[in-house]
């Protein structure tokens, strides 16, 4: 595939995902000061995409792809809960759409067209990462969960490379959670009908 075709399928891969989130409106003063800013990734974002980077399965036998998969579903659940209790508890978990160029949320802000905000986000891997992403506001409709609430769409504006490169590693590695999930899911729904023929159901 060639590089033009890698970037458009990461523009338009993207995935409904249960985040922590914070939102803050920048002046065009803080909007300057942040875009200069070198870089994003906090302190454990190297270590994660590292372990990201060995993430794929491929050459695992089934057994132990099943058990790296259970603990990883425990870790996430851990990490959810260490948020939860963290400082970063004030962040609100919303169901968000990300992609490695932008993402969408319901908020009780009034944003407009061509903001900068300031968006900090927890993405529950282990390590856990967090970013503070600068993005634009590019599209506002009412399909907020409330009157009170607004959708809004924000693309980034990357300042390293490496926030858009574990936002992308993040979404692979959970569409292949959620795959594995709905092949279990129909596995267990297999079993479950050939037991019932058996016995005469």
């Amino acid at each position: 595939m060639s590089k033009n075709g890698r970037r458009n399928h990461r523009e338009t891969f993207r995935q409904d995902e249960v985040l922590a989130i914070k939102e803050e409106l920048l002046t065009p003063e803080q909007f300057s000061l942040e875009m200069n800013k070198v870089g994003t990734v906090s302190q454990n974002s190297r270590l994660a995409q590292e372990l990201l980077n060995h993430d794929s399965q491929e050459n695992l036998s089934p057994e132990v792809a099943g058990a790296l998969e259970a603990l990883d579903l425990k870790l996430n659940f851990l990490i959810s809960l260490q948020m939860e209790k963290s400082d970063d508890a004030e962040h609100d978990q919303r169901l968000v759409s990300l992609s490695s160029t932008g993402i969408g949320f319901s908020t009780q802000e009034r944003f407009k067209k061509g903001d900068h905000l300031k968006i900090k986000m927890n993405l529950p891997m282990f390590p856990p990462v967090k970013l503070e992403l600068i993005g634009e506001v590019v599209a506002i409709s009412s399909r907020g969960k409330s009157r009170s609430e607004t959708w809004i769409g924000v693309s980034f504006l990357h300042r390293c490379k490496e926030d858009e490169e574990i936002i992308v590693k993040y979404l692979f590695k959970r569409q292949r959670e959620k795959l594995r999930a709905k092949d279990a899911r129909k596995a267990l729904s297999g079993n479950n009908s050939k037991q019932e023929m058996g016995s005469g159901i």
